[in-house]
């Protein structure tokens, strides 16, 4: 029927139920048409009638980068439990024998393998593949696989990314001549360092030290201020300050960076001495002198701030006002005491009376002020009110034990 002959789509299923029976060049000439047409398949058509001969195709060493592109096209439409009955098993062969485009191939959509495969057939047969592409001298294939480290690392156990992947990333960043590996190659080991004990992160920063100190350019130096960020984020303001930065301070003098790079330099070693001061919750000015902050004094850590500092940050610690109004003025001892007691005596008292608090300036009266600093006074001299003017009852209270020191044995009494 001339209705048949002339459908595009059914001619192409036809070819592909005799595709084996065709040459090299008939198959790619068809597969360059196929390329632009798979659209105009339903999936289910896709999945039943086009994969499965390109599967079988896949055999065929030298259509392999032609047939690769449509099969991990069909294989996006895939859940994961489809692509291992039908696709993967098509694709363990050229897992395992891929070199050159065909490689590139495999690496450029590993992605697309590592999320529809399990933890086994990840450890079998993708990682072996990914092993062999870090070997490649094709610098194409080093920075394919360098960006798909990372997804495939973070299925894996810790131990075997140290074994297989950690080391070499380490060799493709110390090895290569080509500033696009060493950069990916850098941006993988800062992703890395989020899986990583302390010990592979100190063997990073060696590796950076030796990269920086062969290449100062600007990507290099850059990608060094990610993984240093990257270590900061992960470890804390500690590690990176006894780690991170002496690697870091020679970096600044660098001429490679302009000024944008430059202040992302600069901006990041200020964060780390900020925080650090923070935590020490000491602060330098920029006259020299160290200033201790009043919340620290505040939460009961004066006396540790104060034994670690000099004599300095205690001359510039006791002109603090909020130190004067923590602890009183220093000026002498008994005059402190007796005027700290009759403030609390006082204060006391108001409460106690449930009265509402007021604040009414303190007047003492020279004669008080008198009898308080006399040692014999201050023995037998009951609280003063110091509310000005004075109440009446205070007034009153007041004639009242005159009246009673007059008694004898009164004094005891009074006083108690």
């Amino acid at each position: 029927s001339r209705f048949f002959r002339d459908d595009t789509r059914l001619r192409a299923l036809r070819f592909l139920d005799h595709m084996l029976e065709r040459d090299n060049m008939q198959k790619s000439e068809f597969l360059k048409a196929l390329s632009d047409m798979w659209k105009d398949f339903d999936s289910r058509v896709l999945r039943y009638k086009v994969l499965p001969p390109l599967c079988e195709e896949l055999r065929n060493s030298v259509m392999q980068p032609m047939i690769l592109p449509m099969v991990f096209t069909i294989a996006e439409s895939q859940d994961k439990i489809d692509f291992e009955l039908i696709t993967l098993p098509a694709l363990f062969p050229v897992l395992s024998t891929a070199s050159g485009e065909t490689l590139l191939l495999l690496v450029k959509h590993a992605d697309l393998i590592i999320n529809k495969t399990s933890h086994e057939h990840l450890v079998s047969h993708v990682l072996p593949m990914l092993v062999r592409a870090y070997g490649d001298t094709d610098p194409r294939i080093q920075e394919e696989v360098l960006r798909r480290s990372v997804p495939l690392a973070k299925q894996l156990d810790v131990q075997l990314v140290k074994q297989a992947i950690l080391p070499r990333v380490h060799g493709l960043a110390l090895k290569t001549t080509v500033a696009a590996v060493r950069v990916n190659a850098l941006l993988c080991l800062g992703d890395l360092v989020s899986l990583l004990d302390k010990h592979a992160v100190l063997d990073i920063l060696q590796t950076i030290q030796r990269c920086t100190a062969v290449d100062r350019s600007a990507p290099t130096l850059m990608c060094t201020l990610g993984v240093a960020n990257s270590i900061l984020k992960q470890y804390g303001i500690e590690f990176a300050a006894e780690h991170v930065l002496p690697l870091l301070a020679p970096l600044l003098t660098a001429q490679q960076l302009n000024v944008q790079q430059f202040a992302k330099y600069i901006l990041f070693v200020k964060d780390i001495l900020r925080k650090i001061e923070e935590k020490r919750g000491v602060t330098v000015t920029d006259s020299g002198i160290p200033e201790v902050k009043s919340s620290l004094l505040s939460n009961g850590l004066q006396s540790q701030a104060l034994d670690k500092t000099s004599g300095t940050v205690a001359s510039a610690t006791r002109s603090n006002p909020s130190w004067d109004e923590d602890w009183g003025p220093i000026t002498k001892g008994s005059t402190n005491s007796h005027q700290s007691s009759i403030s609390n005596s006082s204060s006391t008292r108001t409460v106690s009376s449930n009265q509402p608090i007021q604040s009414v300036p303190v007047q003492l009266q020279p004669s008080i002020v008198a009898a308080i600093s006399s040692p014999q006074a201050a023995e037998s001299c009951p609280a003063v009110d110091v509310e000005w003017p004075p109440r009446a009852t205070s007034v009153m209270n007041s004639q009242s034990r005159e009246g009673e020191k007059q008694q004898p044995n009164a004094g005891l009494s009074s006083s108690s």
